[in-house]
């Protein structure tokens, strides 16, 4: 489990897709608050724009990085704090130009290029373990629930983040807590919750999306690299699939999940770049996508969403569109 000091909000600003990539999968496993990665500096100050409650900000520094250098003394005017900066440069600029000793400014520590995840995340760590971030402020609710419901009013619940999924009828909302690992029917009220943190059947680690079909909630279960199926009440397992490997069908980071009119399921497995598809019964049938930019291809996808036509809308993260397919049918 995540220590309270890696609570918080992460600005990533990183041209290079291959380190920013890393950063985001390494930031992504742990209770992070906020997770930004901006491929430029434009984007940079609209994330900044959108939520100046930063805790951090990694940046990269590249040849004189003039730019950076820009960006790092328009934090401070922003923000109206000492922003940490951490520092992410090559070892020869490290060496030669930058470097421990000759730090800019508000940098409080480097990284170099490329990106070791482990390295990174030791850094953030000591970085607010430090003090050198203020307290982060409350996460923002990441969708608005019914009065009463359980991140509102519910002992236990405040400050945490949620995620949603419905059939179409309010009686049928149900939140995923990924800091707990709990299910929480809400319907204006605590009814039941689902679940606890572990790996045993029914339990979760990190449940990430949720999807509602023919009457069964869909969890994906991220950290436990499998889909679990349970009855509309919640109260019985159906079924589960889904195990960590190296292998087509295998789950290493499964995250959105969503269901067609034939039954077959379809999970993002985000790290992998791909989707895959499975039957009704859980028994993989096939992959689609891969890294990469091309028509068809994904990298760092998050969400699938399958509407009333068959179209399966994937999100693809990193490359900043959303795909969509079109089932046809089976035999």
């Amino acid at each position: 489990m995540a220590s309270e000091a890696l609570r918080g909000a992460v600005l990533i600003v990183v041209m290079n897709r291959d380190d920013r990539r890393a950063l985001f999968e390494t930031l992504d496993a742990y209770e992070f608050d906020a997770i930004y990665t901006a491929k430029d500096f434009a984007q940079a100050h609209a994330f900044l724009r959108q939520d100046p409650r930063l805790d951090a900000i990694l940046l990269e520094f590249q040849g004189d990085a003039r730019e950076a250098l820009a960006f790092r003394a328009e934090i401070a005017q922003q923000t109206g704090r000492k922003l940490p900066v951490i520092g992410i440069a090559s070892a020869e600029d490290l060496e030669r130009r930058w470097g421990w000793m000759h730090a800019p400014d508000l940098v409080s520590d480097w990284i170099r290029t490329p990106v070791i995840g482990a390295e990174a995340l030791a850094r953030i760590q000591q970085v607010l373990a430090a003090g050198r971030a203020p307290a982060p402020a409350p996460a923002e609710p990441v969708a608005s629930v019914p009065a009463g419901a359980p991140a509102a009013t519910e002992p236990g619940f405040e400050g945490q983040d949620f995620h949603l999924a419905f059939d179409g009828h309010p009686d049928e909302l149900v939140l995923s807590s990924w800091t707990t690992g709990q299910i929480l029917d809400a319907n204006g009220a605590l009814v039941r919750v689902i679940g606890q943190r572990g790996g045993g059947d029914g339990e979760f680690n990190f449940p990430t999306h949720l999807a509602w079909a023919n009457g069964e909630l869909y969890v994906t279960d991220t950290l436990n690299s499998r889909v679990q199926v349970f009855s509309a009440e919640g109260e019985v397992l159906v079924r589960k699939f889904g195990q960590r490997g190296l292998y087509l069908g295998n789950l290493v980071r499964p995250k959105g999940v969503s269901v067609d009119s034939e039954g077959n399921v379809y999970v993002v497995e985000s790290y992998y770049d791909s989707l895959l598809v499975f039957s009704a019964r859980g028994e993989f049938l096939l992959p689609i996508g891969g890294t990469g930019t091309s028509t068809g291809r994904f990298y760092l996808p998050s969400g699938v969403w399958v509407d009333a036509r068959n179209r399966v809308h994937i999100a693809d993260m990193f490359n900043g569109r959303v795909v969509l397919f079109q089932f046809l049918g089976g035999s």
